[in-house]
Formats: structure tokens, sequence, C-alpha cells
């Protein structure tokens, strides 16, 4: 999975800014992690600053559709593994906000 998140954003990356497919390719990434959390986690917790960064903005709706309580402490993890992405903070307080469960 992860090597397949990578490939999606780094297809996106070659995108102009506003090409009308990024939301596809967006919208692909989500339904690959939605369908496999468990190995979604381990290839969250191993990809780079950069690939996070343009997938971060999916977080909210991946965890208000999911309710996954080990989702939502991967997204912690990355607020302290990357503490100086102003783009990670948001997007993860937004996923960690989009969670109703108990996190303690």
């Amino acid at each position: 999975m992860e090597a397949a998140i990578t490939a999606i954003v780094q297809g996106m990356e070659q995108k102009h800014v506003n090409d009308p497919t990024v939301p596809y390719d967006l919208d692909r990434i989500v339904t690959m992690i939605l369908s496999d959390l468990p190995q979604a986690i381990k290839a969250i917790n191993n990809l780079d600053q950069n690939t996070l960064e343009w997938i971060a903005s999916r977080f909210e709706e991946i965890s208000y559709k999911a309710q996954h309580k080990e989702f939502v402490m991967c997204l912690e993890g990355l607020r302290v593994k990357f503490p100086n992405s102003a783009i990670l903070k948001q997007d993860v307080l937004e996923g960690v906000e989009a969670y109703y469960g108990e996190t303690e």
C-alpha cells in the first residue's frame, strides 16, 4: 500500500495544481486506506513528509468514515514525527476531531 500511495502522489506532483483529476487521485487513496486500515496505518507511518502533506487533506474524511481508534492514534503520531509541518498539524487536528470514540 505504501508504494501505491507514493506512486499516486508522484503522479499528482506532475500535474498542474488545478488539474481536475487530482481529486480523483485523492479519492483512490482514500478508498485504498479505508479498504485495509491496519495495512494503511503501517503505510502511513512509513511515508515521508511530502507524501503525507499531499494526502493530509483527506485525513478528516477517512477518520470520520472509519471511526478507527488506531488510525487516530497514527495521526497523532504524525504530529510528533513532523512537528514543523503546518499542513500536517492542521489536517491531523481535523482528522482527530472527526473521531467520536474514546482515545484513552
